[in-house]
């Protein structure tokens, strides 16, 4: 009877439906149409609910649409981090980055990967305290890591920049000595510190006379 073939009907309409839509999904996909790529793997999940090859479909999409909380949605922990590290490099917005950065860390980072975080964080502070702070995190999780050092030291270098443009010569000293002990074996901060004191040795005397 006719109601026994509906069933089978059905399959069939959804089969066709379902391979019509992936066809679409390619050539949406060719036309760098990706809004138009996640509208149709949603149709697909409305016939095919949770058909894994379409949802790494429509997350890969939302990735490159940089739609990154939805494409977070339904990801598991190993899979947020790809797209937060992804979202981290990608991300222009210096608040937006230090959020993904946040949300990394709350993960339970292994150190390595915790350590990069936290310089990476670090640097988006400029010259604020907050970036010694990263640095300084990364370097108890890993003491004498050169990426952490170099930032700090860095960090200090140009801190006694800005101090020496605006005159504030005992600020310069303290920067330079807190990037030696950032890195007592580095000749280039040694040298621009003794060139600093001959400077300010010279200028005393040159006062005095």
């Amino acid at each position: 009877s006719c109601s026994n073939r509906l069933p089978a009907d059905n399959i069939v309409a959804r089969v066709n439906k379902e391979n019509a839509l992936r066809k679409k999904i390619e050539i949406f996909a060719d036309l760098g149409q990706l809004a138009s790529v996640v509208r149709c793997c949603d149709e697909i999940l409305i016939l095919v609910p949770g058909e894994e090859s379409i949802v790494s479909r429509k997350r890969g999409a939302l990735i490159k649409l940089r739609r990154w909380d939805e494409a977070l949605e339904g990801a598991d922990i190993a899979l947020q981090r790809i797209i937060l590290f992804e979202q981290s490099i990608k991300e222009e917005d210096p608040a937006k980055k230090i959020l993904c950065y946040d949300r990394l860390l709350a993960m339970g980072l292994p150190n390595d990967e915790r350590v990069v975080v936290l310089i990476s964080k670090g640097l988006l502070f400029g010259g604020s305290d907050e970036a010694v702070a990263c640095f300084n995190q990364a370097l108890e999780i890993s003491p004498g890591h050169p990426g952490a050092i170099k930032a700090k030291v860095t960090f200090w270098i140009e801190a006694a920049r800005r101090h020496n443009e605006e005159g504030e010569l005992l600020k310069v000293l303290d920067c330079y000595i807190a990037a030696l002990g950032s890195d007592p074996e580095n000749d280039a901060v040694m040298a621009l510190y003794i060139e600093f004191l001959l400077r300010i040795i010279k200028e005393h005397f040159s006062e005095d006379h």
